[in-house]
């Protein structure tokens, strides 16, 4: 039974870990697959708490094409400043430019392409990161989807450059316990643009209230009759499996999976029908509030007292088959299922 339920696991874990959500989580945010939006055309001056320490993915949006290389981003942990690195290493400008010759196109071109070579020529030559210049990047995003790639390759090609050049993904490292903060410049506009500031809790142990499932270790017998005597009988109809209600405390020391998947240790209590139970081992934690341990549980088993032996003639009377055992402390393999109320 127990070898069942970690092939259903195994099965589940793989359609967590493969399978693409439908919906972004809150927890999922500032990850690679779902970075913090930093934007240019509003004020950035906000405070995220994050968990957990590790790497955070910031995507700076709405810059402007003509002054690209005159960007840079600063990261400061507590009071030390990092150096600053420079967005023209990532996107010089001379990669953006040259969308003059787009005019020259002889041959006519229907109005949504028009409206792309338009729209590019405008983003290239704004000259400030407002709500307006926001606007006509989104829009320009959308004839680019409408136009179903029926435009000249040059004109998307710029377009698409020119857009590309509007965004950066910035990367930075948050440790637990700590501030990190990060600013946006461009020729003094640091004021404008204002600046994101990450902080990381402590790691901590994790609660979790859950079932145990675990093998079943009980020895049971009764007295059989062989003619005159009777003889100790080992049963064989014993429940596979044993229940018991439990709370895992589990530290967490490793995340993958864009963070939505952990692994860490566990140790718990837990209480069957009729005995407690101790439970440690390795768990995999989905998203903080699911835990999933695979570990061994010490608890009390039924076994055959010292005094008998299985086969053994215990003469014309029989015994009773719950005085024939007793309780024993025995450890067995045991899976657990837990989730953490917030």
């Amino acid at each position: 039974m127990i070898h069942r339920l970690l092939i259903f696991l195994a099965l589940f874990f793989s359609s967590v870990v493969f399978s693409k959500p439908e919906t972004i989580d809150v927890s999922s945010l500032g990850t690679d697959a779902h970075p913090l939006i930093f934007d240019l055309s509003k004020k950035n001056n906000f405070t995220v708490s994050r968990e957990k320490e590790g790497k955070i993915y910031i995507k700076l949006i709405n810059l402007l094409p003509r002054y690209r290389d005159s960007y840079s981003v600063s990261l400061s942990e507590n009071k030390l400043s990092l150096k600053p690195f420079v967005m023209s290493n990532f996107m010089p400008k001379n990669q953006i430019g040259g969308f003059k010759s787009i005019i020259s196109l002889t041959s006519p071109i229907s109005p949504i392409c028009e409206s792309i070579k338009d729209k590019t020529e405008k983003i290239v030559g704004y000259d400030d990161e407002d709500a307006n210049f926001s606007e006509l990047v989104i829009s320009l995003k959308g004839d680019l989807a409408r136009s179903g790639g029926t435009c000249d390759s040059s004109i998307r090609s710029k377009a698409n450059k020119v857009i590309d050049a509007t965004e950066l993904i910035v990367t930075a490292d948050l440790t637990a316990n700590t501030e990190l903060t990060i600013t946006v410049k461009r020729d003094g506009k640091e004021a404008e643009f204002g600046s994101m500031i990450f902080t990381a809790k402590p790691v901590e142990w994790m609660t979790h209230v859950g079932f145990t499932f675990v093998n079943n270790k009980d020895n049971l017998y009764y007295s059989t009759a062989s003619g005159s005597d009777y003889t100790i009988t080992k049963q064989n109809s014993v429940p596979d499996i044993k229940y018991a209600a439990s709370v895992l405390f589990t530290y967490p020391f490793c995340q993958f999976a864009g963070n939505s998947i952990g692994l860490g240790m566990s140790a718990g209590i837990g209480a069957a029908a009729d005995s407690l139970q101790l439970i440690f081992g390795p768990s995999v934690i989905i998203g903080q509030n699911f835990v999933v341990n695979v570990g061994a549980s010490a608890m009390q088993f039924e076994k055959l007292k010292g005094t008998y032996a299985p086969g053994q003639n215990i003469g014309v009377e029989p015994v009773d088959s719950t005085a024939m055992t007793e309780k024993q402390f025995d450890v067995a393999l045991s899976v657990t299922l837990g989730y953490r109320f917030e």
